[in-house]
């Protein structure tokens, strides 16, 4: 059964304006409407406007630049470009239309204002629909209950909207929660919730919720082994969600398999020099990993901004999000330089940890050359590359160290080197790799 809208749908056609020409202006305006505000292309009453938005998110995820020749190729290249014309005078009454709306606007800053007003209009036009629905349906006695539902759940978006998007908190409402969060760690024993670093040394890293750490390391090192490791204890737990933008996946599984059993990856994935007993290892391996919770993506030209897309299709809220490694991300804000792009991806890192309600980022990182320019070769956090913005967003950083790489006569421990932890101690940590099964163990 349809229904007639009501005659006058609310709505601000010149938010909806603002909205786009801010985008086609900025990219950061993008980012905005669709990380922080969630705003969806629905939202908007204008047909030619949800064209157009819809045009720019899809850019925007292809990673093209948003401006006003692409839009317009891209809406001709959907054949809707006549649909987005003030008028049908001249075959470019589409891109005058475009114009028209990036000429209208002088700023970008108040794009979150303008959402907010677009998401209340949408609820309205969306509960004045339904409220149409109730005499109709009241005259022939249908039941009401579904719309009375759908009713109360529109109602409470609209009543919660600010609360969503301001971000502000009185401090009492904060302090509410404390001697439940306090009685929650006296009854796990007084462990406070944290990573599961693979190794009880490590124990006094302590990431938390919301936070960010970076595992350094020069090449050959043994960075992806370390995280491995970290990927199985924790994953027994609690969902993991692994971005191995450097390795594919079905090398990942072998590394996994490796790491548990002891014997190399090529071996077990040849298969013809495992003995019965290495095939018992890998058989017992295979169920172990299995039963983990444990979700890879190895897509390449990974950015943040479409992990969390990913993460919010695979419909799960992970405990710890790993980067394997940023060098090889995309930054979702192209700059001018190498620099400029490792600036957005780390504080792409920190917005991933916050975007979820129990997770934390484990971040994977090249090392400059600087240590091997050092008499003192063990790495510290001024040695990441373009380390700026990445070691300011760190919450803890870690550094791995293996003497024998630059001397091979050099018996010396190996080292995992805690430099910089928010709340906790630095220290460093002597254990063992063993380069056959790529493993990381105490001593």
């Amino acid at each position: 059964m349809s229904f007639d809208v009501p005659p006058v749908p609310a709505s601000n056609l010149e938010a909806e304006r603002a909205v786009i020409g801010a985008c086609m202006l900025d990219v950061e305006a993008i980012l905005t409407l669709k990380i922080e505000c969630e705003f969806e292309v629905k939202w908007l009453y204008s047909k030619k406007h949800r064209i157009i938005l819809s045009t720019i998110y899809k850019l925007f995820d292809e990673q093209i630049e948003c401006d006003l020749l692409t839009i317009s190729t891209d809406i001709k290249k959907q054949g809707l470009i006549d649909q987005i014309a003030i008028d049908k005078v001249g075959h470019n009454a589409g891109d005058r239309y475009l114009s028209t709306i990036m000429d209208s606007v002088d700023t970008t800053s108040n794009v979150k204002f303008h959402a907010e007003i677009l998401e209340y209009k949408y609820h309205a036009r969306e509960f004045a629909k339904i409220c149409y629905q109730f005499p109709v349906l009241a005259s022939k006695g249908e039941d009401l209950t579904e719309l009375y539902k759908k009713a109360a759940d529109i109602a409470f978006k609209s009543a919660n909207m600010g609360g969503k998007d301001s971000g502000a908190f009185h401090i009492k409402d904060l302090m509410v929660s404390i001697p439940a969060e306090i009685q929650a760690v006296m009854d796990s024993g007084g462990v406070i919730d944290r990573t599961d670093l693979g190794m009880a040394a490590l124990d006094f890293v302590k990431i938390r919720r919301g936070q960010v750490c970076l595992i350094g390391a020069r090449p050959s090192m043994g960075k992806t082994s370390f995280v491995n490791g970290i990927t199985l204890a924790e994953s027994r737990k609690r969902d993991v969600f692994y971005f191995s933008i450097e390795e594919s996946k079905e090398s990942l599984k072998y590394a996994l398999l490796s790491y548990l059993t002891g014997i190399e990856a090529d071996t077990i994935e040849e298969g013809i020099a495992l003995t019965d007993g290495d095939w018992k290892l890998v058989s017992d391996a295979i169920t172990h990993v299995s039963n983990c919770n444990l979700t890879i993506n190895d897509d390449p030209g990974m950015s943040c901004q479409m992990a969390i897309s990913i993460i919010k299709r695979a419909c799960v809220d992970p405990a710890l999000i790993i980067f394997d490694h940023v060098h090889e991300m995309q930054p979702d804000i192209q700059g001018q330089n190498q620099e400029a792009n490792l600036s957005s991806i780390a504080t792409g890192l920190r917005a991933v940890a916050k975007e979820f309600t129990n997770s934390r980022v484990i971040a994977l990182s090249q090392l400059s050359r600087a240590p091997e320019t050092r008499l003192d070769h063990r790495p510290v956090p001024s040695d990441l590359r373009h380390s700026g913005a990445l070691e300011q967003v760190a919450d803890q950083i870690i550094m791995l160290y293996r003497p024998s790489k630059y001397d091979i006569k050099d018996t010396s421990p190996d080292e995992i080197i805690v430099s910089k932890q928010r709340k906790g101690k630095t220290d460093i940590v002597e254990c063992a790799f063993t380069p056959e099964t790529r493993k990381w163990s105490e001593l």
